[in-house]
């Protein structure tokens, strides 16, 4: 089943795409390619109204559309080099022969001299997947239902999780895979108390309270 998804039109919530998200979307997706803006950037320019407080600006392509951008004149994927720290998570994941099986086996960010010739404020990294991006999922895939957004240029994609924390300015937790993950996104939260989302409230749904907050005390000590 495909996870449900729709526009912010749809959701009747305002947003106003920032000059750095044009300049980024409008390099990646030139003659018909396709980018997705995810994480933080879109939330925070949608929930905050301000960037300024954002990390990075979190692209993700298909390697075919990536490797598409080629021109003579102007090469656009010579801009981006290998993030370093992710070089040795590729190494690892050679040496026990499970690279090919990583549906996101690149992740490479913007050079630093390319970000000051683009204007950019904020430093930009791109995820490539071995095949199309698949929408829906990456609109689901956070922690938190208020980081469930997507930009393609065209619309903003939003899940019903990233409606209701933006209404309710709640950052509600939509899964845990264990007692450590618990406990990584009770940091989070924490985190986003100081960054901005001072006056929004946590929500924990009971099931995962119930089966890992106990647990997660050693990790929160």
């Amino acid at each position: 089943m495909v996870p449900h998804i729709f526009t912010l039109r749809q959701a009747g919530i305002p947003y106003t795409r920032t000059p750095d998200l044009t300049k980024v979307l409008g390099e990646l997706t030139a003659h018909g390619r396709k980018a997705y803006v995810y994480g933080g950037y879109p939330r925070d320019t949608v929930c905050l109204g301000s960037t300024s407080r954002s990390g990075d600006i979190d692209v993700a392509m298909s390697l075919d559309d990536f490797l598409a951008l080629k021109n003579p004149e102007r090469d656009v994927r010579k801009m981006f080099t290998l993030h370093e720290p992710h070089l040795l998570f590729m190494l690892h994941q050679m040496q026990d022969d499970v690279f090919k099986n990583n549906a996101r086996p690149i992740v490479l960010k913007l050079k630093p001299d390319i970000q000051a010739d683009w204007g950019l404020s904020h430093p930009v990294g791109l995820t490539l997947f071995q095949n199309n991006v698949p929408l829906a999922d990456l609109v689901h895939d956070s922690d938190l239902g208020f980081c469930h957004i997507v930009d393609d240029g065209a619309d903003v994609w939003i899940a019903d999780a990233f409606q209701n924390d933006f209404f309710n300015h709640t950052m509600m937790m939509i899964r845990a895979a264990d007692a450590r993950a618990y406990a990584r996104t009770i940091r989070r939260m924490e985190d986003f108390m100081t960054t901005g989302y001072d006056g929004w409230k946590t929500v924990i749904p009971p099931e995962l309270y119930k089966a890992f907050h106990k647990e997660a005390q050693q990790y929160l000590a």
